[in-house]
């Protein structure tokens, strides 16, 4: 997140792959090539990112838990969601992702 918080999103994206259980090195070039290219219109629609808040986190058992993040930007807000799963090698990130879904973000 501190890449987030300086608008280094594609580096940000690079330090996640080894902790990526799931993907492929053709799946995590996917991931990457769609932060590229949705970067630039979160920053036109957004505005630069002014910090990074740590929200929650929420654990299922004890081999699943995801953190929330708040984006703080000059326009609006954005949420970054993270799953990490502990399978047979131990704990890595399993899914992750971010939107404005930011009603998401309080308790139901």
């Amino acid at each position: 997140m501190a890449k987030v918080a300086t608008d280094e999103m594609e580096e940000g994206v690079r330090l996640t792959k080894p902790f990526y259980m799931s993907a492929t090195e053709a799946e995590f070039n996917v991931i990457l090539e769609s932060v590229k290219e949705k970067h630039p219109n979160m920053l036109v629609d957004c505005g630069k990112t002014i910090g990074t808040e740590f929200v929650r986190e929420d654990k299922v058992g004890e081999n699943l838990f995801r953190l929330t993040y708040l984006q703080r930007c000059e326009k609006r807000p954005m949420r970054w969601v993270f799953y990490f799963y502990r399978g047979k090698n131990g704990w890595g990130l399993y899914w992750s992702f971010w939107d404005e879904d930011i009603a998401q973000m309080f308790p139901h």
